[in-house]
């Protein structure tokens, strides 16, 4: 048994046919088409978090809806389906051709396609040559470097696939943990010109951001062509899934249960911003929750330096030109090909931090450009207060410039606490002269007269 989120990325990386994918989803909607928000949600995470190509994710929403349209066009009592004229819009415009069409799954409402029965236990190796992702040349089962062996997929994104790998020297030491995180650059990606420097800077970045917050990379390595990087494992799960499965149909957490993971997202950023690293690709599938509490960021695959900070990695590698943004979670600047910022990352934090509280995305995935050309303003939040709603929006700013200045600033307001700039700080200062120098006007003013004349007269002990 396998779920949606598992038999996507067998599609992914080559374990599984389209057209078995396609039987077992009908199967699923013809017993329940209200499942249909499930499976167009799933698919929309799926192509925002790079698993699948938009054409891929066009064609199966595509076949989705024309399955649910058919049960209900052969007037079946229990396909009846509320369509939203969102579903239609898009469903028109699916079976027009138009493979990059707007997202618009919305969340299951508690109805969740779930699992479905088909047997993932087939290797990539057993696959159709034909059928492997993006024609990697690895595969689980697979030994790089004669020391790390490729045992489980743990998730695919834009630049390539990452494994469970056992460490077979740690194995030899005895090792009570052997496992690390492997990340194989993809075939796709490998064509890029700047792809080996892209995933060189992931792993010279990370290395430099040592915190507990940021997932720790080991070690960066080619083994026949294939080209990797080496990671710490975490044995958790990436907080999208938590989204998904946790957050979403529970309407959102509760402030005391939100803010923990909150804080701990933003804890990183405000690290890899103080050594002048943005991460420019910031959203719940670069987010880790571990089984032990901890929350870790992870992939800053297309960081980017600070304007002005290092301009010699600039004329080597330009991340912005890889084009690997995440519409959702990217600021209208970012979509626009400005330089980097750390209100960039702001903005990010604020969308994910608003989908915790919320349970929904603050403009319904719609891009930052889109939210600023339609004027959307993110609905208030039952049960947070005034002041942290403020603090949301402000940090949710379609414009740069109307954006919270810095991590420790947004934290700070949305605990409900006000962060004291160096200019308030001078400003009380000044009031506390002030005030110190009028109550010593005062004192001289009403002491007696003889006493403010009397000389000071010295007493020796005889």
């Amino acid at each position: 048994m396998a779920s949606f989120s598992d038999a996507l990325q067998a599609l992914a990386q080559g374990q599984l046919k389209a057209e078995i994918l396609l039987a077992h989803m009908d199967r699923a909607l013809a017993r329940n088409p209200r499942v249909i928000d499930s499976v167009l949600a799933h698919l929309a995470e799926a192509y925002e978090s790079g698993l699948i190509e938009a054409q891929t994710s066009a064609k199966l929403k595509a076949h989705a809806l024309r399955t649910v349209r058919g049960l209900q066009a052969h007037g079946d009592e229990a396909s009846g389906h509320p369509f939203a004229d969102d579903n239609r819009a898009a469903a028109t415009s699916l079976a027009a051709g138009d493979a990059a069409a707007p997202q618009f799954a919305s969340a299951a409402d508690g109805v969740d396609i779930g699992e479905l029965d088909i047997d993932l236990t087939q290797t990539a190796a057993e696959a159709p040559a034909e059928t492997r992702f993006a024609g990697s040349p690895v595969a689980v089962g697979a030994v790089l470097k004669e020391r790390f062996l490729l045992e489980e997929i743990l998730g695919v994104g834009g630049m390539g696939m990452v494994y469970k790998s056992r460490d077979l020297l740690k194995v030899e030491a005895r090792d009570k943990n052997p496992y690390v995180a492997l990340k194989v650059l993809n075939e796709a990606f490998k064509k890029h010109p700047d792809a080996f420097i892209a995933l060189q800077r992931e792993a010279s970045r990370q290395q430099k951001l040592a915190h507990p917050n940021i997932a720790t990379v080991y070690d960066f390595d080619r083994s026949e062509g294939t080209i990797f990087l080496t990671m710490e494992y975490l044995d958790g799960q990436p907080l999208n899934s938590y989204l998904r499965r946790e957050v979403r149909p529970r309407g959102g957490l509760p402030f005391a249960e939100a803010f923990p993971i909150i804080h701990g997202l933003g804890q990183a950023l405000g690290y890899a911003h103080e050594h002048d690293i943005v991460h420019s690709d910031f959203k719940p599938a670069n987010c880790f929750l571990t089984r032990s509490g901890a929350v870790k960021v992870l992939d800053f695959g297309i960081a980017r330096v600070i304007q002005g900070q290092d301009d010699s990695e600039k004329t080597l590698f330009d991340p912005s030109s890889l084009g690997a943004l995440t519409p959702a979670y990217a600021s209208a600047e970012m979509l626009n090909g400005e330089e980097p910022d750390p209100r960039d990352d702001i903005y990010a934090l604020a969308c994910v931090a608003y989908e915790l509280l919320a349970g929904r995305h603050p403009y319904d995935r719609k891009s930052a450009t889109y939210a600023r050309e339609h004027a959307l303003v993110p609905p208030a939040i039952p049960g947070l207060g005034r002041g942290q709603m403020h603090a949301l929006r402000r940090a949710l700013a379609l414009r740069r410039s109307a954006r919270t200045p810095a991590i420790a600033t947004f934290l700070d307001e949305l605990r409900g606490r006000r962060r004291m700039t160096p200019t308030a700080w001078l400003a009380i200062g000044a009031v506390v002269a002030l005030l110190l120098l009028a109550a010593a006007v005062v004192v001289l003013r009403h002491a007696p007269a003889d006493v403010a004349a009397r000389p000071a007269v010295h007493r020796t002990q005889g």
